[in-house]
């Protein structure tokens, strides 16, 4: 039987086609899986930028833009601050909440629209922890650029530059001297209330007293002493001392005596008189 003879030029010729066809088919997906990831980044690329102008919309923004100056409050409470109340320095009662329902979250800026013709004011500051204090005679007028609202041991201050200065102010030592006299004036409001609330007995007008003395009967005998006049006061007796030996007014001798008349025989009389 005759062999068959391999014709290795037409293998190489089939092996070249199949190598092609999938490096085609590879280049085909690859061209697809290139297109969808384009796609992908756009959209991320497009959500990135609608959430960033959404957080821009959603700073919170209050007070009087019409004639007001444009103030950037940096909240480094350490909480959300809930309530923002202003009044000038000369004035005596705080307004309404400008935030109103909304509310200026930690480690975020919003632009607050103050009056230009209060050149200082105080700021009543709530915080989400009902923590609350004053910021007092805030130079609106002379703020330059990011101001800084700080809660330190007690304290609420700002940090700001100045115009007329690159360097960095901090209220801080200022309004501890507020807290200070705050605390001190309480101090003393309390002590005083204490000193009126404590009742001592009150004196007495000697003048009033009445003297009993006068009135006193020195005849008052105890009721326990002997009314005999035969007694005297020291209880000794200056009666008839003479022996009564029982006779009666006819001669006759009570039973109850002995014969030597001595003692009473209590046995004797009642068998005398039947008893």
């Amino acid at each position: 039987m005759k062999k068959r003879k391999i014709n290795y030029r037409n293998l190489a010729i089939l092996g070249g086609a199949v190598l092609l066809v999938l490096l085609l088919v590879i280049f085909l997906f690859s061209m697809l899986f290139k297109g969808c990831f384009g796609k992908q980044d756009a959209s991320q690329e497009q959500s990135a930028s609608q959430t960033a102008q959404t957080q821009d919309s959603t700073i919170v923004t209050f007070g009087d833009k019409a004639g007001g100056t444009e103030i950037n409050l940096d909240n480094q409470c350490g909480q959300a601050i809930v309530s923002f109340k202003v009044r000038g320095s000369d004035s005596g009662d705080f307004g309404d909440n400008l935030l109103g329902d909304s509310r200026i979250k930690n480690k975020s800026t919003a632009k607050w629209y103050a009056k230009s013709d209060d050149t200082t004011m105080n700021v009543e500051v709530k915080l989400a922890n009902y923590t609350s204090f004053v910021l007092h005679d805030i130079p609106v007028n002379k703020f330059n650029g990011l101001v800084t609202i700080k809660y330190k041991e007690g304290v609420g201050y700002l940090e700001y530059k100045p115009k007329d200065s690159e360097n960095t102010i901090s209220t801080y030592q200022d309004e501890l001297k507020y807290k200070d006299q705050k605390d001190s004036e309480s101090k003393q409001a309390d002590t005083q209330q204490n000193t009126d609330g404590t009742q001592t007995s009150p004196a007495v007008d000697e003048s009033t007293v009445s003297d009993d003395s006068g009135t006193y009967d020195e005849t008052y005998t105890d009721p326990g002493a002997y009314d005999d006049e035969s007694y005297t006061d020291d209880g000794s007796y200056t009666g008839d001392t003479t022996y009564d030996d029982g006779s009666y007014s006819n001669g006759t001798t009570d039973a109850g005596y002995t014969e030597d008349g001595t003692a009473y025989d209590v046995s004797a009389a009642e068998e005398n008189y039947g008893y």
